[in-house]
């Protein structure tokens, strides 16, 4: 079994057990493996509260390969297991299991810092509109009067 993450905030990194796979919420996995019984389905669930991420069919070799989401409103973040379910070519269903952390995604700062500067431009145009609104105004109060 075999897990992919294509995100960069998501991947595995060592830990004190060995390694420490981090997903994303919202975001997808590539989950593959080998050894598997052709025709029949590999189940992807997520434990502590069961969460089944996916369905993907084992090709006429025995692989898989297949993309499961890990959706915010299931999932909650914190640490879990991901565990791969499937029959394997001697017919008996096989399990395997790894701890994964499941963190929410993180603010982009650069587009964070992008929107607060186009937050900016925006008040400071609608100041100099105000400003214009203001002086013709008075002009014209001013022009009436004489």
């Amino acid at each position: 079994m075999a897990v992919a993450i294509d995100s960069e905030q998501g991947g595995v990194e060592p830990s004190e057990s060995g390694a420490l796979v981090t997903l994303v919420r919202d975001e997808v996995a590539l989950v593959s493996g080998v050894g598997f019984m052709a025709g029949t389905r590999a189940d992807v669930w997520l434990f502590s509260e069961p969460a089944l991420l996916g369905t993907v069919t084992i090709d006429e070799n025995g692989e898989f390969s297949g993309e499961v989401g890990i959706d915010p409103d299931l999932i909650p973040t914190g640490e879990h297991t991901l565990q791969l379910q499937g029959v394997g070519t001697d017919g008996y269903v096989k399990a395997a299991n790894m701890g994964v952390f499941v963190d929410d995604a993180q603010p982009d700062l650069a587009v964070a810092e992008q929107a607060g500067l186009d937050l900016s431009f925006i008040w400071s145009i609608l100041a100099v509109i105000l400003l214009v609104a203001i002086v013709v105004a008075a002009w014209l109060r001013r022009s009436r009067r004489a």
